[in-house]
């Protein structure tokens, strides 16, 4: 596995600085108890521990993000072990260390999962020469060819008389595609037809693997509205948990004339008891996980907020040509999608169209739309989002939902250049098609690769699903915490027994989260509706 190749050091490490740690121990309990050789050891090893939690804090002075659990775990451990006492210091840290390394690994497995079902990046690209080379090393304009059974390297402009493509890597779809000369070609697709050639119209770095490669390496950059809550949260929780703890310390023992010691360690205890790695565990893995399934089934979301934004979804405004038509038909399964969407809590669908009057009102007559606009240009289309925009803020605030996490949202769905604008305004732009245009994708914040209108059902789907998990995990983590504070408070626990709790917390959100890459798979696709013959359309 590649997470433990990358994370050796790691693992030595913690093995390392065990068998010091239980090499201290043995010889500290024996009759040859050396204290040199002893506090020798026991340094080694906390040393070990403690050298990248160290480099963590250091970052996060640098970043201003220092006041959260681990800064309470550095204070903890420190006092600890200058108060001798070696075996609490040694746990806090081995349990904390070992807590990250499960979240780390959960993620890992996750990207590993993508790579596995993203495998799309070409190898090599063939000059006209027959030279192998990479694909960065190709100029706009150069002649590349590709064989039977190879990948397309480049996107380009088909110079051969005709192509068949093999696209499911890019759209999950298994229809081949026919190309003729002068069409776009795509990279990341296969050539299952004749040896073809290629004019190269973008380099690599701007092809379509690149791009949707840059999307799934690094999803969760963008946080939800419920992570940077629960950020904010522990910014005020810390410093809370410091004058509690300095309380029990300092006040107390003064306040009743007692010895300093138990209370000291009293208030350790409930520091470590407080920290909160969990919380701050519960929710990234599990949008990771949902931005993981989501990716699975060819949906590309460009973070967490977007993922969990899409839960709160009230109204969804469709541009009509190459999103819910193809050329002069309507897609089949678009009544169907259309009346699900609303079924599960879509308030009001609009339509958007550049099309004559008669031709948008036919459609969305079949397709079931609410409302519709015909003969937009692309800036008119904005100012009709604007106004919808407007009203369901309007709505919100009438319903005080303004300044909540579950405010309503207003979803653009489009696929061409005039649509771009407008995919960039809107809570959430979904770009639909591999074949969509660039500044569409680019503009967009989710992209359903392929022209399946019902995959924003298993968008949708899979935003629900895993909010329910993320808030189920927050519930799980807040309630034992809670349960634990109440505990160290009444000082019937021990630092290690806390330690040992936040773990087990943990690794029941990280088990809880996995459910949430297998949503997609159960999804159901809408029914099919008959649809009579539309009018004759003009593109």
């Amino acid at each position: 596995m590649n997470f433990l190749r990358r994370n050796i050091r790691f693992f030595v490490s913690v093995v390392v600085a065990f068998a010091l740690f239980y090499t201290a121990v043995r010889l500290r309990s024996s009759f040859e108890y050396d204290v040199k050789t002893y506090t020798m050891l026991f340094n080694f090893a906390f040393l070990i521990l403690v050298f990248d939690v160290i480099i963590k804090f250091v970052n996060d002075i640098m970043n201003k993000e220092f006041i959260n659990e681990t800064f309470l775990i550095l204070l903890s451990t420190t006092i600890a072990y200058f108060f001798q006492m070696h075996a609490e210091a040694f746990c806090v840290l081995l349990l904390y260390r070992i807590g990250n390394m499960i979240s780390e690994m959960s993620v890992d497995i996750s990207k590993e999962s993508l790579s596995e079902i993203m495998d799309i990046k070409p190898e090599f690209a063939r000059r006209e020469n027959g030279d192998k080379v990479k694909p960065e090393e190709i100029a706009v304009g150069e002649i590349i060819i590709v064989e039977k059974g190879e990948k397309i390297p480049l996107d380009g402009t088909l110079l051969s008389e005709s192509a068949v493509l093999d696209t499911q890597s890019l759209t999950g779809e298994t229809d081949n595609y026919n190309l003729k000369s002068g069409n776009r070609i795509l990279n990341g697709s296969v050539n299952i037809g004749d040896t073809i050639k290629i004019s190269v119209t973008k380099p690599y770095s701007e092809s379509t693997v690149a791009r949707i490669l840059s999307l799934t390496e690094d999803p969760s950059i963008k946080k939800s509205k419920s992570y940077n809550f629960i950020t904010k949260f522990i910014s005020y929780y810390t410093p809370f948990v410091l004058i509690i703890a300095f309380s029990m310390a300092v006040l107390v023992p003064l306040m009743y004339s007692d010895s300093f010691e138990p209370w000291i360690f009293q208030a350790l205890t409930f520091i470590v008891a407080a920290c909160p790695s969990a919380l701050t565990i519960a929710l990234p893995v599990a949008y990771f996980a949902g931005l993981a399934c989501a990716n699975k089934n060819n949906i590309l979301i460009k973070g967490s907020q977007y993922l969990e934004a899409f839960s709160f979804a009230k109204k969804m405004i469709f541009d009509k040509t190459g999103t819910l038509t193809n050329g002069k038909e309507i897609k089949e399964n678009v009544p169907g999608t259309i009346e699900t969407l609303k079924k599960r809590g879509i308030d009001k669908i609009y339509m958007l169209s550049g099309d004559k009057p008669e031709i948008v009102e036919d459609i969305a007559g079949k397709a079931g739309i609410d409302e519709y606009r015909s003969e937009l240009l692309p800036d008119q289309k904005l100012v009709y989002l604007q106004e919808i925009m407007e009203e369901t803020q309007s709505d919100a605030e009438k319903n005080h939902k303004l300044f909540a996490m579950d405010v309503p949202k207003v979803v653009y769905v489009g696929d061409g250049v005039n649509d771009a604008p407008a995919l960039s305004k809107a809570d959430i732009g979904i770009a639909m098609g591999t074949f969509g245009t660039d500044a569409a994708i680019e503009a967009a914040d989710v992209v359903i690769m392929g022209d399946d209108v019902s995959k924003i059902l298993t968008t949708m789907d899979i935003s629900k699903h895993t909010r329910k998990i993320a808030m189920q995990n927050i519930a799980i983590a807040i309630l034992i915490k809670v349960g634990v504070l109440v505990w160290a408070l009444l000082r019937q626990v021990t630092m290690t027994k806390v330690l040992t709790a936040d773990i087990v917390v943990s690794v029941i959100t990280i088990i809880n989260s996995v459910r949430a890459y297998g949503i997609g798979r159960a999804a159901k696709k809408p029914k099919k509706k008959k649809i009579e013959k539309p009018v004759t359309e003009t593109v």
